[in-house]
């Protein structure tokens, strides 16, 4: 049974109550995301009484194209950063050239060839795409990711409004806590000893008829850095699970502690403000666009209404006939003043075409607050381009991404990789590495779609130069004598995401040259050879002072 001292628990009960306090103030404008964009997903934004009476209502959503923003940046997030697919991410020693130690690149391909399998028979592929969303619309997204028996890990995503964050002094998010509520038996396969269970669960497990296995408990989870020595020393990382409903310090309590060498999770943020814990969003700064879409459909809607059936005027003579229309309104009045005894009360003059533009306007400007054109941007063109003006164009696009594509990278791809392979390495899934670089450090470089065509950017100034000296040379030959191409396109492949391995090493290309100049002056001489042989010939033959030939002469005969 887990073992803390009650003034521990008690510490950590008040620590949650202030990030209770804290994110307090993110709650309504997380409330009203949800309304508009992700309706019906977020009940931990509303309180029991609340989410009972909405839980079947979409009352705010009547034109998607908001949702269907914030999805297509998720999908073109997932499939440019973390593409399930091919690889994303390589292995790489600091101040190390890969191909001069064969034995060390072999050993670093085949551990990023078996992370990125585990990743791809675990879920991890799947809790991404949910962080990628929740990131986009809320600007917060968390993935707890635990070792597992059958998969190697397990990714967990605990939705906004259940969890709470606090950064520490380098802005990073090292201590993660919510309350939710499981099912009991949810709760009994977790902590199976019985030892442990509170009488509600007893109770619950007793109920002879079976329905208190369905009922909930709510659960109080915390992890945070292992400054106090909860854990033994070695751990990084602590992690608590408590019952806030029982008495603190009663015997059970506490439901588990255990220890970490590295975070097990990985938290997100799209664009932080100041020392704020939680981000900001493209689903914030979107969201009056998405309100007022809603509000110009209503709009539309009621003018439609009010031209195909207005509120009428009759005559009061007709008060008591009986009518052959059905007009939303009836106002009868004296003296009508027409034949027919009835005419419209009011017949609005609607421009529908200033509507419907209106309307375009409005979700073009949601969808470019979602970057949308990043990833729709050929299909968008009016009119064919041609290649090089379609990489500038997305190349001056990516820009955009940049600052948000780096956040992403150092705060959950960096953390998440190194948790899968500290997992992979203690259970035993990795090869060993050869002894010599044993204490060597690893690094990680990006190589997925995005952060290629990130890095491909900055090599507008290489492509320039090298066209410039291309030009000069058809008037100048020597002009390509400024450009050291032996470091250039080596560099050049490296920054458009040529792997290492696919570069041939400076030796070989030596060794290829000198074979090369070594055919060519055999080519040469085998050229020569025959005017050569005919030469020999003809001095054989001519005949010189004193008898004997020329050859003769030369050669001192």
């Amino acid at each position: 049974m887990p073992q803390i001292a009650a003034e521990e628990l008690r510490r950590h009960a008040n620590y949650l109550t202030a990030l209770t306090t804290d994110r307090s103030q993110w709650e309504n404008l997380w409330r009203e995301l949800s309304d508009n964009y992700l309706p019906q997903r977020y009940r931990w934004l509303l309180k029991s009484t609340e989410y009972s009476a909405q839980r079947a209502r979409r009352q705010y959503i009547i034109n998607n194209t908001g949702t269907q923003a914030a999805r297509t940046l998720a999908a073109g997030m997932m499939n440019g950063v973390t593409s399930p697919s091919r690889p994303w991410f390589k292995l790489r020693v600091p101040g190390i050239r890969l191909s001069d130690h064969k034995d060390l690149s072999i050993w670093l391909e085949e551990v990023e060839r078996r992370l990125l399998q585990i990743m791809a028979e675990s879920n991890f592929y799947n809790s991404m795409s949910v962080m990628y969303l929740d990131m986009s619309v809320f600007g917060t997204a968390a993935n707890l990711i635990y070792e597992d028996d059958d998969t190697v890990i397990r990714c967990y995503n605990p939705p906004l409004g259940e969890f709470f964050v606090a950064q520490n002094d380098r802005g990073f998010i090292d201590v993660f806590a919510r309350r939710f509520n499981m099912k009991i038996h949810q709760y009994i396969q977790k902590w199976p000893d019985e030892r442990n269970w509170s009488e509600y669960v007893k109770n619950c497990v007793k109920d002879s008829n079976g329905a208190g296995m369905g009922k909930e408990i709510e659960i109080a989870h915390f992890i945070a850095p292992n400054h106090r020595d909860l854990v033994p020393k070695k751990f990084k990382y602590y992690e608590l699970y408590w019952e806030p409903r029982r008495a603190v310090g009663s015997d059970g309590w506490l439901l588990e502690k255990r220890g970490y060498n590295e975070m097990p999770g990985i938290f997100a943020r799209w664009e932080v403000s100041g020392t704020e814990a939680y981000g900001v969003s493209p689903g914030m700064d979107a969201l009056g666009d998405v309100i007022e879409l809603q509000h110009l459909h209503r709009q539309k809607a009621e003018l439609l209404e009010k031209v195909n059936k207005p509120s009428m005027l009759y005559d009061i003579a007709l008060q008591n006939n009986p009518l052959g229309m059905q007009p939303n309104g009836v106002t009868f009045v004296h003296n009508l003043g027409n034949n027919t005894g009835a005419r419209p009360a009011h017949v609005p003059n609607v421009n529908f075409d200033q509507l419907v533009m209106d309307k375009q306007g409005i979700e073009e400007r949601i969808k470019n607050s979602f970057f949308n054109f990043l990833f729709t941007g050929i299909s968008d063109l009016q009119t064919v381009r041609s290649a090089s003006e379609v990489d500038a164009r997305e190349g001056e696009k990516l820009i955009l991404l940049g600052g948000v594509l780096e956040r992403f990278e150092s705060e959950a791809l960096d953390p998440g990789i190194k948790r899968t392979f500290s997992i992979a390495r203690r259970r035993g899934l990795l090869p060993p590495i050869p002894e010599q670089y044993r204490n060597i450090p690893l690094d990680i470089q990006y190589v997925s779609i995005l952060s290629i065509a990130q890095r491909a950017v900055g090599t507008a100034p290489t492509e320039r130069y090298l066209g410039l000296l291309g030009n000069l040379a058809g008037v100048d030959p020597q002009a390509m004598d400024y450009a050291k191409l032996d470091v250039m396109v080596p560099n050049y492949g490296r920054a458009i995401g040529v792997s290492e391995s696919e570069i041939t090493d400076p030796r070989e290309v030596a060794a290829i040259r000198g074979q090369r100049k070594q055919e060519a002056m055999a080519a040469q001489m085998a050229d020569a050879a025959p005017g050569l042989a005919q030469g020999a010939k003809n001095l054989s033959e001519t005949e010189v002072g004193g008898g004997g030939s020329a050859l003769d002469k030369l050669l001192g005969a």
